[in-house]
C-alpha cells in the first residue's frame, strides 16, 4: 500500500474522541462541555472524526454517569466505550477503542483539542502503512500521542504487557512513526490541531484569536 493509499480512508480509520479526563485544572465546569464558536468541545472534536468511517465515532469515557453528561454536549450519533477496569486515563480510552472496532486503525483525538480538523486527521494517517502507531512531534520535539493513529491489532498485542496506564509506556510497546508538525502542509492546519485546552485562561485565548498557535 502507498503512502496515497493509507491515506485515503475508509472503514479501515474509525474516529475516536479521548472524554474521560475529570477537567482538574478548569475550575468548577467540565471542559468538554465547555463552548467555543458556539459549539462545545467535544462536539468539535466528534465533527472532526465523524466522517472517517460509515460507523459513528467512538467516545471513550470513564463512566456512566460521565457518559450521561456527555450526552447533552454532543449533537450527532456515537457510540461510547469504557475504559478497561484497572486502566484509566488516554491509555484506557485508547485500548477501549481498539477492543470494540473491527477497522484497522484508530485516528484518537482528545475532547479538549477544539482546533482538530478531518484534513488534518487523514494527513497524519497517510504518513504510514505499516506503523503500530503514527504520532505528531510538535515544534518542541515532544511527541503528541493524543492526536495520533494507531493499529488496533497491535494495542490488543501489547494490552497484556503493560505495566501502568502511562501513555509513554505504550508508545514503548509500539513501532511508532514519529512525524514532525514541521513536514505538514500549511493548509492542513496540524500544528492548530496539537492546541488543547486545559484551563479558562486557554479558551479565552482561542476565543479572543491570541492562541500561539492560531
Amino acid at each position: 500500500m502507498t503512502t496515497s493509499e493509507a491515506g485515503s480512508t475508509g472503514d479501515d480509520l474509525r474516529g475516536v474522541v479521548l472524554a474521560g479526563g475529570r477537567s482538574r485544572r478548569f475550575g468548577d465546569r467540565d471542559k468538554a462541555l465547555a463552548t467555543l464558536d458556539g459549539r462545545t468541545l467535544v462536539s468539535r472534536a466528534v465533527d472532526a472524526v465523524a466522517s472517517l468511517a460509515a460507523r459513528p465515532p467512538l467516545v471513550a469515557v470513564s463512566t456512566a454517569s460521565r457518559r450521561a453528561l456527555l450526552g447533552s454536549g454532543i449533537d450527532r450519533p456515537v457510540e461510547y466505550v469504557f475504559d478497561p477496569p484497572g486502566t484509566g486515563g488516554p491509555v484506557g480510552g485508547i485500548l477501549a477503542a481498539a477492543r470494540a472496532t473491527e477497522a484497522e486503525r484508530i485516528a484518537v483525538v482528545g475532547c479538549d483539542m477544539p482546533l482538530v480538523t478531518t484534513e488534518a486527521i487523514r494527513w497524519l494517517a497517510g504518513q504510514s502503512a505499516d506503523a503500530d502507531a503514527i504520532v505528531p512531534v510538535d515544534e518542541g520535539g515532544q511527541l503528541q500521542p493524543v492526536f495520533a493513529v494507531y493499529r488496533t491489532t497491535a494495542l490488543t498485542a501489547v494490552e497484556s504487557r503493560l505495566t501502568s496506564a502511562a501513555l509513554f509506556g505504550l508508545l514503548d510497546e509500539l513501532d511508532v512513526h514519529r512525524v514532525p508538525v514541521a513536514s505538514a502542509p500549511t493548509e492542513g492546519g496540524v500544528d492548530r490541531a496539537l492546541t488543547n485546552v486545559n484551563t479558562p485562561a486557554d479558551l479565552e485565548r482561542l476565543r479572543d484569536g491570541t492562541d500561539s498557535r492560531g
